[in-house]
């Protein structure tokens, strides 16, 4: 069985402003991108959410 990860892009202007909301904040901060993942040859997929990972 062989699973294909893709990955997610995050809309620019979408993540110019959570860094502009993070950076008023004095928050810092590390924003991982999501992925699909997908069996070949089924109809199984997965998408994984972005998620923000907030430091302090």
């Amino acid at each position: 069985m062989q699973i294909i990860k893709e990955q997610l892009d995050i809309d620019d202007v979408l993540e110019k402003r959570i860094k502009n909301i993070l950076k008023f904040l004095n928050i810092k901060s590390k924003i991982i991108k999501g992925n699909i993942i997908h069996i070949p040859k089924t109809n199984i997929a997965y998408i994984e959410p972005h998620k923000l990972e907030i430091k302090g």
